[in-house]
């Protein structure tokens, strides 16, 4: 597999918007205009993973025009199989044998 060093189709990508003093930051996708605005890139940067994860694609920092910096790769990882409960708890998926009585 070839390592990847550009943002592909619906990947997110945050990059800095604003005054250099006081930037804000945007997310959007590859080919998509600006999507989303937050005020810090904190903030930008969790929102983007959690995107990210769900659809399975990567994040991306956008620097000078044509500068990606790659933040964390969710495409072609598998996701999580474990589910929580209302309460929390954490369930297996692996399936349950039915006990027989004597």
């Amino acid at each position: 597999m070839a390592l990847v060093d550009r943002p592909e189709g619906g990947d997110v990508i945050i990059r800095a918007s604003g005054p250099d003093a006081n930037p804000g930051y945007v997310l959007r996708a590859v080919v998509e205009s600006d999507q989303l605005a937050c005020a810090t890139r904190a903030e930008a940067e969790t929102k983007a993973r959690t995107l990210a994860e769900h659809a399975r694609v990567n994040v991306w920092f956008a620097g000078a025009a044509d500068e990606f910096t790659l933040v964390v790769r969710f495409r072609g990882s598998e996701r999580r199989t474990s589910r929580r409960t209302i309460s929390g708890a954490l369930h297996s998926q692996s399936p349950r044998t039915a006990e027989t009585e004597p």
